[in-house]
């Protein structure tokens, strides 16, 4: 299976391309360099000695022929076109002396090669090794390839889809809106899972679970099995002992009173985790993606229903929340409400006139009142649905243009979010 790298410095104009010397076969660079050119390198016989043929086959066994090595050692240095630099070492780390590559020690050799420079000695306190690591770190990376932005995310932007998290993260002005998205989302610069983030995945992997095994065995998995599948994830998220114990003592508790709850409700007509990735869903220019946690499909009619961890959301008005909870509300129905175009939208539901009419949060971890809350919300709202078509458009294009606005002047809550958005809106061409 080919596994495809797209880096932003992998072919442009002054990359360096670092490869076997079998792999350069039928290349050539106007620049080489040959490294480690030490007998223990180009005169080793590998390690085919160390695999134990049956006698039938000693005939295809490689036989460490020096000259094989010499013939491929020959395809390096002919890859060279104006500039070939070949370079060894007199010395192992533990400070063992090492042999240079006989071939090129030979007199007809030598005589082709400029007089060898005196050989470097580097500097061995940790200090000076310290100091030389950076140098040639910034040295590498400092100077950007001479393109622009779009050229060098021209590859990931034609296969770009977007997803609601991606469409909140570039909204959220309170967390960085548009560079928190270009960073994160497009970039991809890596991040550490927080403490809540993995126990939130880790109950999602063990919700998961649970419809799996009712849907391979038409009933529940005991209590037992699930904690112990939910220990197993969380163990994986590798976090500290008291944040692991912390979590470990919330998810049994949760688990023991979702099932306890909701467990009746279960059913073979929920499809965990269904991806709609490959669905083909468009919105104008915007392609679209995303995972609903539970799709129930009942006829033509289908229901959503969205896992949740955290403290519970018991109604959809603003009187009494906090800006934090007002900000999570308005982002739970903007999901709920693009999950309703991806179900509409899609070549296995939509093409077959399935609607979205509503759609649940479920509260996974129990309220102030040892229960668990469900909060559910009408998708009939077109006024809503039309304000979330024409953001997505709007978004899509800014993306796809790599314009992301300023968004310093607006407030970093639910109502500064609201005037982002109309702005994004009211300036779409």
């Amino acid at each position: 299976i080919p596994i495809n790298a797209s880096g932003v410095y992998d072919y442009t104009e002054n990359s360096v391309q670092l490869m076997t010397a079998h792999r350069s076969k039928g290349l050539e660079f106007n620049t080489v360099f040959i490294i480690s050119a030490v007998k223990k390198v180009w005169d080793s016989k590998g390690r085919n000695e160390m695999l134990q043929l049956a006698p039938n086959m000693q005939q295809v066994a490689h036989t460490g022929n020096l000259d094989d090595n010499l013939r491929v050692f020959y395809v390096a240095t002919t890859r060279a076109k104006n500039n070939l630099i070949i370079t060894g070492y007199l010395k192992e780390d533990d400070g063992k002396e090492v042999a240079s590559y006989g071939a090129i020690e030979a007199p007809a050799i030598q005589a082709l090669l400029p007089r060898p420079k005196k050989p470097l000695k580097m500097p061995s306190d940790p200090m000076s090794q310290l100091n030389r690591t950076e140098r040639q770190w910034f040295d590498n990376h400092r100077q950007l390839p001479h393109k622009t932005m779009k050229e060098l995310l021209s590859a990931r932007l034609d296969t770009y889809k977007l997803s609601v998290t991606h469409l909140n993260n570039f909204l959220d002005v309170s967390q960085g809106g548009p560079i928190n998205f270009l960073l994160g989302n497009l970039l991809q610069f890596p991040s550490a899972m927080n403490p809540g983030a993995a126990f939130g995945s880790a109950m999602h992997e063990s919700l998961q679970y649970l419809h799996n095994y009712f849907l391979n065995h038409k009933s529940l998995p005991t209590l037992d099995d699930i904690l112990k599948y939910f220990d197993s994830s969380l163990k994986l998220k590798r976090l500290g002992p008291v944040d692991e114990n912390n979590f470990l003592e919330r998810g049994h508790l949760a688990l023991e009173k979702l099932i306890q709850e909701r467990g009746e409700d279960i059913n073979a007509r929920q499809t965990p985790e269904q991806n709609f990735f490959a669905q083909g869903v468009t919105l104008g220019d915007a392609k679209l993606t995303g995972k609903i946690d539970v799709l129930e499909i009942n006829k033509r009619q289908a229901n959503v229903i969205d896992y949740k961890t955290g403290s519970a959301i018991n109604n959809w008005k603003p009187q009494n929340k906090t800006t934090y909870e007002k900000i999570k509300m308005h982002k739970y129905a903007q999901q709920l409400y693009f999950y309703k175009l991806l179900v509409e939208g899609s070549r296995t539901w939509g093409d077959q006139g399935v609607k979205l009419n509503s759609a649940e949060l479920v509260f996974v971890e129990p309220n102030s009142h040892g229960h668990i809350s469900v909060l559910e919300l009408d998708l009939n709202d077109k006024q809503e649905l039309e304000r979330l078509s024409a953001l997505i458009k709007a978004v899509w294009q800014r993306i796809i243009n790599l314009d992301f606005p300023d968004i310093s002047e607006y407030s970093p809550d639910v109502k500064g979010i609201r005037a982002f958005e109309d702005y994004l809106v009211d300036n779409y061409k």
